[in-house]
């Protein structure tokens, strides 16, 4: 919904990192909050969130969400076909092998670019994610509880992968890693199109026991690395772009420079994001950026997050809403009309 503002959540195993965002190429962020867990149950992640909320001055109700999940992304080169067409082509996809049971297999795709081949056919590229309906209910539940409105539901890979067109990354495949305690994400992706995602659990938290603390985070970002080269003719990568806790992103960034042919940059949109920060806090709104870099990529307005994983029910609630709020709307201008009418004719 471009210009609507949203809550924009991004849920991982111990974190949930909130931002009232106006939508769109150029997002305002308006209000954030970070939940910091563990937490006892959803019930408490739930009541945790609606309390930040309420203690932030969030207004909005409109959530778009990236939950900690297990999504399949799978990238697509097809010729060009009718709507009807590339929708049969992406259900024999869903339909082949995966770890999710097919009878549970939510799926939502987007084409995010154009291809022209060497004998000048044309392909649209097409991205794919595939989850785990129950999972994404569970996540639903939480939001609903928390107080809000599920609107969109995507993979947090599509939204970091999103938030990266938020900055100037100069071109070419680009590695994201994004480190929250000891959980890591790390993907590379090129111009809409996700060419590697993994997510990593570590033995511990890096940052506390000095450089050596940063082995293991280094070596599964190199290791990303090499399996990208292995499945792809490309040999380098544009740069490294780290995103998540503040804290720890300097010694990252310092460990990963020991490589002088990659760039490392710390996510910062600069003026592509603008802050409506309370007087004399811009400096801490925009240190906390790389931890936002999920909901500002939700609230982007980029085709990868439009990539929907709602269930099927859950649409049709949400399509309900926006009928009934339509019929009242149209209701209280037929009322005006005929009040001012009447008026008129008295």
């Amino acid at each position: 919904i471009p210009g609507k503002r949203v809550v924009a959540i991004d849920i991982a195993p111990e974190r949930v990192a909130l931002a009232e965002v106006e939508t769109g190429r150029r997002p305002r962020l308006h209000a954030w909050a970070i939940v910091e867990g563990p937490f006892a149950d959803a019930s408490d992640m739930a009541k945790r969130i609606r309390e930040a909320l309420n203690a932030g001055g969030f207004t909005a109700r409109l959530a778009y969400v990236a939950p900690g999940i297990q999504v399949e992304h799978r990238h697509l080169s097809l010729p060009p076909l009718s709507g009807r067409g590339l929708r049969r082509v992406i259900e024999r996809e869903v339909r082949r092998d995966s770890q999710i049971p097919v009878e549970e297999r939510v799926f939502d795709y987007a084409v995010v670019g154009e291809s022209v081949e060497r004998s000048g056919a044309r392909k649209k590229e097409i991205l794919l994610a595939i989850a785990s309906e129950p999972e994404v209910d569970r996540y639903i539940r939480i939001v609903e509880e928390a107080g809000l409105t599920p609107w969109l539901v995507t993979s947090r890979p599509l939204a970091l992968m999103a938030a990266i067109t938020l900055q100037d990354t100069g071109g070419g495949p680009v590695v994201v890693a994004s480190l929250d305690g000891a959980h890591l994400q790390a993907l590379v992706a090129e111009e809409g199109i996700l060419h590697l995602s993994r997510e990593i659990t570590l033995s511990a938290a890096p940052g506390a026991d000095g450089a050596e603390s940063w082995d293991e985070v280094t070596t599964e970002i190199h290791r990303s690395l090499l399996y990208f080269f292995e499945k792809s003719p490309r040999w380098r990568v544009g740069r490294i772009i780290l995103a998540g806790n503040s804290a720890n992103l300097g010694g990252l960034r310092e460990a990963l420079a020991k490589d002088p042919t990659v760039r490392v940059d710390v996510f910062d949109p600069k003026e592509r994001v603008e802050l409506y920060a309370p007087d004399g806090e811009e400096p801490a709104w925009r240190a906390a950026l790389p931890r936002l870099a999920i909901p500002l990529g939700l609230a982007s307005g980029r085709p990868e997050v439009g990539i929907g994983l709602l269930p099927r029910h859950v649409q049709e609630r949400k399509w309900g809403r926006v009928r009934r709020v339509a019929v009242a709307g149209i209701a209280a201008a037929a009322i005006v009309l005929g009040s001012i009418t009447l008026y008129a004719v008295t």
